[in-house]
Protein backbone atom coordinates (compact mmCIF):
# COMPACT_ATOMS: atom_id res chain seq x y z
CA UNK A 1 0.00 0.00 0.00
CA UNK A 2 3.01 2.25 -0.22
CA UNK A 3 1.95 3.25 -3.49
CA UNK A 4 -0.90 3.27 -6.04
CA UNK A 5 -1.85 3.17 -9.71
CA UNK A 6 -4.32 4.62 -11.49
CA UNK A 7 -6.31 1.96 -13.20
CA UNK A 8 -8.95 3.37 -15.52
CA UNK A 9 -7.96 2.33 -19.14
CA UNK A 10 -11.27 1.45 -20.49
CA UNK A 11 -13.71 2.89 -17.60
CA UNK A 12 -16.58 5.52 -19.68
CA UNK A 13 -15.36 8.81 -18.65
CA UNK A 14 -17.83 10.76 -16.05
CA UNK A 15 -19.52 7.97 -13.80
CA UNK A 16 -18.70 7.25 -10.42
CA UNK A 17 -17.96 3.80 -9.12
CA UNK A 18 -19.08 2.37 -6.36
CA UNK A 19 -18.16 -0.96 -5.77
CA UNK A 20 -15.70 -3.79 -6.49
CA UNK A 21 -15.61 -7.66 -6.79
CA UNK A 22 -12.52 -9.78 -7.65
CA UNK A 23 -12.99 -13.12 -8.30
CA UNK A 24 -9.68 -14.04 -8.80
CA UNK A 25 -6.20 -12.09 -8.97
CA UNK A 26 -6.68 -11.44 -12.61
CA UNK A 27 -10.61 -11.00 -13.11
CA UNK A 28 -12.81 -8.17 -11.22
CA UNK A 29 -15.95 -6.12 -11.58
CA UNK A 30 -16.82 -2.82 -10.99
CA UNK A 31 -20.32 -0.67 -11.41
CA UNK A 32 -21.17 2.87 -10.77
CA UNK A 33 -23.53 5.35 -12.04
CA UNK A 34 -25.22 3.92 -14.58
CA UNK A 35 -22.57 1.37 -15.81
CA UNK A 36 -21.10 -2.59 -14.93
CA UNK A 37 -16.99 -2.78 -16.10
CA UNK A 38 -14.76 -5.98 -16.17
CA UNK A 39 -11.23 -6.54 -16.34
CA UNK A 40 -9.36 -9.89 -16.96
CA UNK A 41 -6.17 -9.00 -17.02
CA UNK A 42 -5.87 -7.16 -12.94
CA UNK A 43 -7.29 -3.74 -13.60
CA UNK A 44 -5.08 -2.68 -16.12
CA UNK A 45 -7.93 -2.94 -18.68
CA UNK A 46 -11.52 -2.32 -18.17
CA UNK A 47 -14.39 -3.36 -20.15
CA UNK A 48 -17.79 -1.36 -20.41
CA UNK A 49 -20.03 -4.60 -20.31
CA UNK A 50 -23.21 -3.36 -19.53
CA UNK A 51 -25.38 -0.45 -18.73
CA UNK A 52 -27.97 -0.38 -16.12
CA UNK A 53 -31.48 1.73 -15.44
CA UNK A 54 -30.07 4.23 -12.77
CA UNK A 55 -27.06 4.22 -10.09
CA UNK A 56 -25.30 0.38 -9.17
CA UNK A 57 -24.01 0.71 -5.82
CA UNK A 58 -22.58 -2.48 -4.88
CA UNK A 59 -21.46 -6.03 -6.88
CA UNK A 60 -20.54 -9.25 -6.00
CA UNK A 61 -19.94 -12.97 -7.71
CA UNK A 62 -20.19 -16.45 -5.46
CA UNK A 63 -18.21 -17.71 -8.63
CA UNK A 64 -17.08 -17.16 -12.27
CA UNK A 65 -20.43 -17.39 -13.53
CA UNK A 66 -23.26 -15.95 -10.72
CA UNK A 67 -23.03 -12.69 -9.63
CA UNK A 68 -25.07 -9.65 -8.29
CA UNK A 69 -25.61 -5.97 -8.33
CA UNK A 70 -27.80 -3.79 -6.16
CA UNK A 71 -28.58 -0.42 -6.86
CA UNK A 72 -31.34 2.71 -7.24
CA UNK A 73 -34.54 0.86 -7.40
CA UNK A 74 -33.24 -2.31 -9.11
CA UNK A 75 -31.29 -6.05 -8.94
CA UNK A 76 -29.56 -7.59 -11.34
CA UNK A 77 -28.27 -11.00 -11.45
CA UNK A 78 -26.28 -13.17 -13.91
CA UNK A 79 -25.46 -16.98 -14.69
CA UNK A 80 -23.08 -16.72 -17.55
CA UNK A 81 -20.29 -15.02 -15.88
CA UNK A 82 -21.41 -11.57 -17.20
CA UNK A 83 -22.75 -12.24 -20.59
CA UNK A 84 -26.60 -11.27 -19.90
CA UNK A 85 -27.89 -9.53 -17.04
CA UNK A 86 -31.55 -9.51 -15.83
CA UNK A 87 -33.38 -7.33 -13.77
CA UNK A 88 -35.17 -9.44 -10.70
CA UNK A 89 -37.99 -8.11 -8.85
CA UNK A 90 -37.75 -7.85 -5.08
CA UNK A 91 -40.61 -7.52 -2.61
CA UNK A 92 -40.75 -3.51 -2.47
CA UNK A 93 -41.02 -1.44 -5.25
CA UNK A 94 -38.56 1.57 -5.67
CA UNK A 95 -36.03 0.84 -3.27
CA UNK A 96 -33.04 2.54 -2.84
CA UNK A 97 -30.52 -0.89 -2.39
CA UNK A 98 -27.48 -0.09 -1.12
CA UNK A 99 -25.60 -3.59 -0.24
CA UNK A 100 -25.76 -7.06 -1.11
CA UNK A 101 -24.15 -9.91 0.53
CA UNK A 102 -24.43 -13.94 -1.19
CA UNK A 103 -22.99 -16.59 1.08
CA UNK A 104 -23.34 -19.26 -1.96
CA UNK A 105 -25.77 -19.10 -4.93
CA UNK A 106 -28.56 -19.81 -3.18
CA UNK A 107 -28.52 -17.72 -0.14
CA UNK A 108 -28.36 -14.21 -0.16
CA UNK A 109 -29.19 -10.40 1.50
CA UNK A 110 -29.75 -7.17 0.72
CA UNK A 111 -30.25 -4.04 1.98
CA UNK A 112 -31.00 0.00 1.65
CA UNK A 113 -33.03 2.46 2.80
CA UNK A 114 -35.80 2.57 5.34
CA UNK A 115 -33.73 0.05 7.60
CA UNK A 116 -34.92 -2.96 4.68
CA UNK A 117 -33.44 -6.01 4.49
CA UNK A 118 -34.73 -9.07 2.33
CA UNK A 119 -33.43 -12.31 1.90
CA UNK A 120 -33.70 -15.15 -0.57
CA UNK A 121 -33.26 -19.20 0.12
CA UNK A 122 -33.37 -20.13 -3.47
CA UNK A 123 -30.74 -17.74 -5.76
CA UNK A 124 -33.32 -15.17 -5.94
CA UNK A 125 -36.08 -16.59 -7.73
CA UNK A 126 -38.34 -15.20 -4.24
CA UNK A 127 -37.07 -13.04 -1.58
CA UNK A 128 -38.66 -12.55 1.57
CA UNK A 129 -38.56 -8.93 3.69
CA UNK A 130 -36.60 -9.63 7.47
CA UNK A 131 -38.66 -8.42 10.09
CA UNK A 132 -38.02 -7.93 13.48
CA UNK A 133 -34.78 -5.82 13.20
CA UNK A 134 -34.07 -2.91 15.62
CA UNK A 135 -33.37 -0.12 13.49
CA UNK A 136 -35.24 3.08 13.06
CA UNK A 137 -37.57 3.01 10.11
CA UNK A 138 -35.99 5.93 8.56
CA UNK A 139 -32.57 4.45 8.79
CA UNK A 140 -30.26 3.86 5.54
CA UNK A 141 -28.48 0.84 6.10
CA UNK A 142 -25.44 1.04 3.95
CA UNK A 143 -23.12 -2.04 4.11
CA UNK A 144 -23.59 -5.68 5.10
CA UNK A 145 -21.38 -8.64 5.57
CA UNK A 146 -21.80 -12.17 7.01
CA UNK A 147 -19.46 -14.73 8.00
CA UNK A 148 -20.90 -17.79 7.70
CA UNK A 149 -24.61 -18.75 7.47
CA UNK A 150 -24.91 -17.58 11.02
CA UNK A 151 -23.51 -14.41 11.98
CA UNK A 152 -24.42 -11.32 9.91
CA UNK A 153 -23.36 -7.64 10.19
CA UNK A 154 -25.07 -4.17 8.90
CA UNK A 155 -24.21 -0.87 9.11
CA UNK A 156 -25.73 2.17 8.66
CA UNK A 157 -26.93 6.08 9.05
CA UNK A 158 -27.35 7.70 12.17
CA UNK A 159 -25.65 10.75 13.99
CA UNK A 160 -24.89 9.29 17.16
CA UNK A 161 -23.34 5.95 17.40
CA UNK A 162 -26.06 3.16 17.27
CA UNK A 163 -25.65 2.43 13.18
CA UNK A 164 -24.34 -1.13 13.87
CA UNK A 165 -26.52 -4.31 13.99
CA UNK A 166 -25.60 -7.50 14.22
CA UNK A 167 -27.14 -11.21 14.08
CA UNK A 168 -26.12 -14.58 15.43
CA UNK A 169 -28.54 -17.14 14.57
CA UNK A 170 -28.75 -16.46 10.76
CA UNK A 171 -31.00 -13.23 10.65
CA UNK A 172 -34.14 -14.62 13.11
CA UNK A 173 -33.20 -11.58 15.68
CA UNK A 174 -31.39 -8.61 15.55
CA UNK A 175 -29.53 -6.39 18.19
CA UNK A 176 -27.90 -3.25 17.73
CA UNK A 177 -24.22 -2.29 19.30
CA UNK A 178 -22.85 1.12 19.29
CA UNK A 179 -19.70 2.11 16.91
CA UNK A 180 -18.27 4.49 19.73
CA UNK A 181 -18.25 6.83 16.53
CA UNK A 182 -21.27 9.80 15.44
CA UNK A 183 -21.33 9.26 12.04
CA UNK A 184 -22.61 7.04 9.50
CA UNK A 185 -20.84 4.28 9.13
CA UNK A 186 -20.73 3.24 4.80
CA UNK A 187 -18.92 -0.36 4.90
CA UNK A 188 -18.15 -3.71 7.06
CA UNK A 189 -16.25 -6.67 7.00
CA UNK A 190 -14.73 -9.60 8.82
CA UNK A 191 -11.22 -11.25 8.26
CA UNK A 192 -12.71 -14.06 10.60
CA UNK A 193 -15.26 -14.75 12.63
CA UNK A 194 -14.14 -12.42 15.65
CA UNK A 195 -12.31 -9.26 13.56
CA UNK A 196 -14.04 -7.32 11.33
CA UNK A 197 -13.89 -3.34 10.49
CA UNK A 198 -16.14 -0.89 10.05
CA UNK A 199 -15.96 2.32 7.70
CA UNK A 200 -17.65 5.64 7.49
CA UNK A 201 -18.38 9.44 7.39
CA UNK A 202 -15.07 11.61 8.47
CA UNK A 203 -12.86 8.44 7.81
CA UNK A 204 -13.68 6.73 10.87
CA UNK A 205 -12.22 3.35 10.59
CA UNK A 206 -13.43 0.88 13.54
CA UNK A 207 -12.72 -2.38 14.89
CA UNK A 208 -13.44 -5.31 16.80
CA UNK A 209 -11.69 -8.56 17.72
CA UNK A 210 -14.84 -10.03 19.37
CA UNK A 211 -17.24 -10.37 16.93
CA UNK A 212 -19.29 -13.69 18.37
CA UNK A 213 -19.85 -11.79 21.77
CA UNK A 214 -23.26 -10.95 22.49
CA UNK A 215 -21.82 -7.77 23.63
CA UNK A 216 -19.19 -7.07 21.13
CA UNK A 217 -17.05 -4.05 21.40
CA UNK A 218 -15.91 -1.32 18.57
CA UNK A 219 -12.73 0.72 18.61
CA UNK A 220 -12.07 3.41 16.45
CA UNK A 221 -8.35 3.15 15.31
CA UNK A 222 -7.71 5.88 12.84
CA UNK A 223 -7.81 9.44 13.50
CA UNK A 224 -10.51 11.10 11.64
CA UNK A 225 -10.12 12.59 8.60
CA UNK A 226 -12.06 15.04 6.38
CA UNK A 227 -13.33 12.89 3.77
CA UNK A 228 -15.45 9.57 3.57
CA UNK A 229 -13.81 5.81 3.38
CA UNK A 230 -17.18 4.19 1.99
CA UNK A 231 -15.90 0.99 1.30
CA UNK A 232 -13.35 -2.40 2.57
CA UNK A 233 -12.18 -4.66 0.71
CA UNK A 234 -9.50 -8.06 2.21
CA UNK A 235 -7.65 -9.98 -0.10
CA UNK A 236 -6.85 -13.55 0.84
CA UNK A 237 -3.14 -13.34 -0.29
CA UNK A 238 -1.99 -9.75 0.70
Amino acid sequence: GQTWDLRTNGLPAGHYWYSLDFINSRTGWACGSYRVARTTDGGLNWTDVFTVSNTARAIQFTDADNGWVAGYTFLLHTTNGGAAWEYVMAPTNGMQWRDVAFLDRTNGWVCGQKDFIIKTTDGGASWQIVTGTPMPSNQYLYGMTWTDATNGWVVGSGADTNNLFFTHDGGVTWYGCTSGVPTSLLDIKFTSPQVGYACGSSGYLVKTTNGLSANPVWTDILPARDFYIARIRWTVNP
